[in-house]
């Protein structure tokens, strides 16, 4: 029994990595796609973003709470679309993309792995999976690979990167912990079920939706 619960884990573990590569390998181009392409994109991934949001909220009571409740996650959802515009049109904007993005990706998954061999104390009831060793295990390393990074990418200066990793990894953490609090309110495991073994497009960039924000605040009024 136990044999086949590995094998489980490790063909649904297989099934996630290939369909990782898949979508890195067709979303890099349209990270220096035009504007006008970049926007469309955008635009496609807002209505699929706001369509699982309906779909979710048709599981939820129907109280004003949850009405207030999806209504904002909306606002938050576009609000953070327009943004990565924003960024990514902006001097070094492509650069700065893909530098959060893997950096976004390396806290996820270290935190994920971390968490998974040594995890022993949970962080939240909300989601029961996330524990304290991981999340330290996330920060850690991300900011190992901001350093490198950002060295080779950007000019900034060590605090200045370390600044930008805790930023990501904290916003990371609260974003994934945000849409998981969605999902428990609506009563459903995950937003959708487009990408096969990942879950809706929503439980994809949970993390970046909020992360965007701090960059935001980061790159136009600090890192002037």
């Amino acid at each position: 029994m136990k044999k086949e619960n590995f094998e489980d884990r490790k063909q649904k573990l297989k099934k996630r990595v290939i369909i990782a590569l898949v979508v890195i390998a067709v979303g890099t181009p349209f990270l220096f796609a035009p504007s006008d392409a970049f926007a469309f994109g955008l635009g496609i991934l807002a209505g699929l973003g706001v369509s699982e949001i309906y779909r979710m909220s048709k599981n939820s009571p129907k109280g004003i709470a949850d009405f207030f409740l999806v209504i904002i996650f909306v606002v938050y959802f576009c609000i953070s679309l327009f943004l990565f515009y924003k960024l990514r049109f902006s001097e070094d904007g492509g650069i700065w993309l893909i530098y959060v993005l893997i950096l976004i990706g390396s806290f996820d998954t270290s935190s994920y792995l971390v968490g998974k061999k040594f995890g022993k104390h949970k962080i939240s009831s909300i989601s029961p999976k996330k524990t304290s060793e991981g999340f330290v295990g996330g920060i850690v390393t991300c900011w190992i690979i901001s350093l490198i990074l950002g060295k080779l990418l950007l000019s900034l200066n060590i605090l200045e990167l370390t600044v930008v990793s805790l930023v990501v990894a904290i916003l990371a953490f609260f974003g994934d912990l945000f849409e998981s609090f969605l999902k428990r309110r609506m009563k459903v495991k995950d937003s959708g079920t487009l990408l096969r073994s990942h879950g809706g497009i929503l439980d994809r960039i949970d993390s970046a939706l909020m992360v965007i924000y701090g960059i935001y605040i980061l790159k136009f009024y600090i890192f002037l």
